[in-house]
């Protein structure tokens, strides 16, 4: 083990959730009151403070899916059973959607849109497939091409791309240059999301200490408690 790398999968856990919860203020909290303001978020940059911090939280916040995306597919390479991992995430997605829904929506049922969880049980299933039919001449490349075309039509959060980069993070695990390329050419469209592949680069293959069930139930239980904020600002 290199001496430089420094961070367990527990820690980039946490950067990722921390990330992840500015990320998530800025989307929640911090655009609907630019939306009364009337921002065009579209059109010439605003100067107002509140507008710079709303920019700032997202491209902080750009930096945690490939986070989360990488340890998704550690979990992939390390698991005892991977249909069980794909229940487990699956069930989770599930239970976070009626979460995310009032979060990006304000509605309980909102069917246009999935949450990050769902993405990630699509991948897992995606690479499920893609081992079993490995053998096959082109079957297991078919497996990989519904799986993206499932997270594409689903709509789930990062779509597409987020089930190629978990695929790609896995694919090239024992090539850490191929895997920085590929992921990293799927980070250009979110700008600072590549500054995650410097962290990756300091994993030391050691899971750290943290409640597993915590990163599981933090992502639905933020998502409702910054709902509940933004209901009373």
């Amino acid at each position: 083990m290199n001496r430089q790398n420094i961070l367990t999968m527990a820690q980039l856990k946490w950067i990722g959730i921390i990330t992840m919860l500015i990320d998530h203020i800025g989307a929640i909290l911090i655009e609907p009151v630019l939306i009364e303001q009337g921002v065009n978020f579209s059109g010439p940059l605003s100067q107002s403070p509140l507008f710079v911090l709303y920019i700032i939280c997202r491209l902080i916040g750009r930096i945690a899916f490939p986070l989360f995306a990488f340890g998704v597919s550690e979990g992939i390479l390390h698991t005892r059973c991977l249909p069980k991992y794909a229940l487990r995430m699956g069930i989770f997605s599930l239970v976070s959607e009626p979460f995310f829904n009032l979060a990006v929506s304000g509605d309980i049922f909102y069917p246009s849109y999935q949450n990050v969880m769902a993405t990630f049980f699509i991948a897992i299933v995606t690479i499920y497939l893609f081992q079993r039919l490995e053998k096959t001449t082109f079957g297991n490349w078919v497996a990989l091409f519904i799986g993206l075309l499932t997270a594409y039509f689903l709509n789930t959060d990062y779509g597409w791309i987020g089930v190629l980069m978990v695929f790609c993070f896995w694919y090239y695990n024992n090539n850490n240059l191929l895997r920085n390329i590929t992921s990293g050419l799927l980070m250009v469209p979110q700008a600072t999301a590549i500054f995650s592949i410097l962290l990756i680069e300091k994993y030391n293959d050691k899971k750290g200490t943290g409640n597993k069930l915590f990163f599981y139930v933090f992502y639905p239980l933020h998502l409702f408690i910054l709902y509940l904020i933004a209901t009373v600002i």
